[in-house]
């Protein structure tokens, strides 16, 4: 069975020895442990594809295609295979340089979509493509389904989890859906060529994995190709500047139930963009995930009214987290939101970096939709879609989402992630109204619009900050005594945030400066407002380019030329800066007193334990757009190397690492960074 990996190993020029019979078991030991994913689900038969071709076409009643993978095109190179995934699941790569090159060169087969490899590596694996459909962009869209995407099997993990809510980000699901995206042709590929290029493979194969690491339930990343001949054409901005760009495939995994989305669900809805869509047959696939969730017991409404309200809290939970880290998915169509409350399908997303609540990864999405800002709404909105898709199944479910089912899921995860940021060791209310005296603690009052926004922001985000705090009182509170602590922290933070422009990732992590010491004093204000305004707020020019990249996206312009924010004065702008973050620690104080006073602990253990709290939930490291980018131009002329090293630090993004410091990548964009942009293109 094994003779494929002899052939591989004298190819590459390694010893076929005891390091070939080592590889061998490994591989061995993986495939016994992946399974048809479909075999799995019930009556998978009833719903498969009868014809077993890539052809695109209309598949009514269908859920899933077999259909194997068309391999690129020769010599292809493995750009990374992920260590760390394999070290979760219980199955560490060996550390011997032949066995190891062994088995990189099983899954660069593997990955690259050779047939032979994927026959004789994962014998019971059934390769299919999975049809959905979905709304996107707030319009039906009838049929969609993997384009380019071959699911190849079920990896167990040995857990026994039914995928319940966890506090857990990273608890282990039952099993991980293996999935080969860029695999080319399937049905469901429409007018696609079926494969994915260079430079959005890289983005999802270092995404994933970073906001993973972050504690962000998500997709993970196994293993990543590219080829030196094949090429496909892309219009990178849709602006008609057509280029040739080399295909890539990313392995990915999704933990159980696997790549099952919202759109899995949506049936024939009426007259979408695309006419009506044939309707797959989602009562059996709800079947069988229903009986994933009560781990084979008998499924009835009360079973389907339980996992509806894990999915709702899964769902819920993830988007607080996305708000926390500043991440931004960029495409929230519903075919592209997991039931698991994974992230998945990592296309043109990003992180907030110097902070604007309308922030938009994506030049696609001219009308805003999927800023950072309307996350929340936008997965509430899909929810209620999935909802509706349900109710025509009324055998299994007679459940809906309320608003303020979400909402509280969304308040309880939001309220704890921002509660470990701050560092804040207690719950309960504050009710301090006055500063205590402190080493650099502010003096004054808390400033206006006027004073603090005119100079640095454009007129609509100035309107949109006064709606959201009227008066830019930092610490106003509509319903008084309702907030927690932490609640007030973070609403004070965000309104300091989009004052100025600050890097949201530093703006966090450097709150760890901020020391309780004997007698309830606060240290390290002064400290603290240096390092916000001259190290993580942008100069004007920077800001002026921030603001310029939106106008950019909203116009549907490649180039510069929108009105922007002007900043004739850099001091008037770190004055203003200032003050906000001065206004900031103001109320702020009396939250992080009082938070010491109730841990009835010793000053310098209070400190100790806090920094220790935030120094785990405050990443010294995301994947910035412009350490993608260097990535992606390393690796497109085939140098790995960048790939690699990023890997290994957003899998540490909480630790400091010395040469990823060198390099900068603790740091916010310049003005040249900012300006980059990325779409739908891939």
């Amino acid at each position: 069975m094994y003779s494929h990996l002899f052939g591989i190993a004298v190819l590459v020029g390694v010893c076929v020895g005891e390091s070939a019979g080592r590889a061998e078991e490994w591989l061995r030991g993986l495939g016994e442990r992946v399974s048809s994913t479909g075999a799995e689900r019930v009556g998978f038969e009833e719903v498969s594809d009868p014809q077993k071709n890539t052809v695109p076409r209309k598949t009514p009643g269908v859920t899933f295609s077999p259909v194997m993978p068309t391999q690129i095109a020769d010599p292809v190179e493995l750009v990374d295979i992920n260590p760390f995934f394999f070290d979760d699941v219980g199955l560490p790569l060996p550390s011997e340089p032949d066995e190891h090159a062994l088995i990189s060169s099983a899954f660069l087969a593997i990955t690259s979509g050779d047939n032979t490899a994927i026959e004789t590596y994962l014998p019971n694996a059934v390769p299919y493509a999975h049809c959905y459909t979905g709304w996107q962009f707030g319009y039906f869209a009838g049929q969609l389904g993997d384009g380019r995407a071959v699911t190849l099997g079920a990896l167990d993990t040995g857990a026994h989890s039914n995928c319940e809510a966890s506090e857990d980000s990273r608890s282990q699901p039952s099993f991980f859906e293996l999935q080969l995206k860029g695999a080319g042709k399937t049905p469901y590929s429409r007018a696609g060529d079926g494969r994915a290029v260079v430079r959005s493979s890289i983005r999802e194969y270092l995404g994933q994995e970073a906001l993973f690491a972050l504690g962000v339930p998500s997709s993970r990343s196994v293993a990543c190709v590219r080829s030196l001949k094949e090429k496909v054409t892309r219009d990178k901005l849709y602006n008609g500047n057509l280029l040739k760009e080399d295909v890539a495939v990313v392995l990915r995994a999704a933990g159980a139930p696997g790549f099952i989305r919202f759109g899995s669900f949506e049936v024939e809805s009426g007259k979408g963009r695309r006419g009506k869509a044939p309707a797959p047959n989602p009562v059996k696939l709800l079947e069988s995930v229903l009986l994933l969730f009560s781990r084979g017991a008998h499924v009835d409404l009360t079973v389907a009214a339980d996992w509806w309200d894990h999915v709702v809290a899964a769902t819920a939970r993830t988007v607080a987290l996305w708000q926390c880290a500043g991440f931004a998915h960029g495409v929230l169509n519903t075919d592209n939101l997991a039931i698991s409350g994974e992230t998945i399908d990592f296309g043109p997303f990003g992180f907030v970096e110097h902070y604007l609540d309308s922030y938009i990864p994506n030049y696609s999405d001219e009308e805003g939709r999927y800023t950072y800002a309307n996350q929340p709404e936008v997965v509430f909105w899909n929810l209620q879609k999935l909802s509706a898709a349900l109710a025509r199944m009324p055998a299994f479910f007679r459940v809906a989402p309320s608003p303020d089912q979400y909402w509280q899921a969304y308040n309880a995860s939001f309220d704890a992630k921002m509660k470990a940021k701050f560092g804040l060791l207690t719950t309960g209310k504050d009710s301090k109204t006055e500063a205590p005296s402190s080493s650099g603690a502010p003096t004054s009052g808390v400033h206006t619009a006027e004073s603090l926004a005119r100079s640095n922001m454009c007129e609509d985000t100035v309107e949109h900050v006064e709606r959201a705090c009227p008066g830019m009182d930092l610490w106003a509170e509509k319903e008084p005594h309702t907030l927690s602590p932490a609640r007030r922290a973070a609403e004070a933070m965000f309104v300091a945030l989009r004052l100025t422009g600050c890097d949201l990732t530093g703006a966090f992590r450097t709150m760890r400066l901020l020391r309780v010491s004997a007698g309830g004093h606060v240290e390290g204000t002064d400290e603290f407002v240096r390092e916000m305004v001259d190290r993580l707020c942008p100069t004007p020019a920077e800001y002026a380019t921030l603001r310029e990249r939106e106008w950019r996206i909203r116009h549907q312009s490649p180039t510069a030329g929108g009105p922007v924010a002007s900043h004739t004065d850099p001091n008037t702008k770190k004055t203003s800066d200032r003050s906000a973050w001065q206004a900031f620690l103001s109320g702020f104080i009396p939250i992080l007193v009082a938070d010491w006073e109730r841990s009835r602990l010793p000053a310098e253990v209070y400190t100790e334990k806090r920094f220790q709290l935030m120094s785990a939930h405050n990443p010294m490291y995301i994947p910035r757009d412009w350490m993608l980018e260097r990535a992606i131009e390393a690796a497109e002329k085939g140098d790995y190397t960048v790939v690699r090293h990023l890997r290994g630090i957003f899998r540490n993004p909480f630790s400091a690492d010395q040469q990823a410091d060198k390099l900068g990548y603790d740091r916010p964009p310049d003005a040249a960074a900012i300006s980059n942009l990325v779409s739908c293109s891939s």
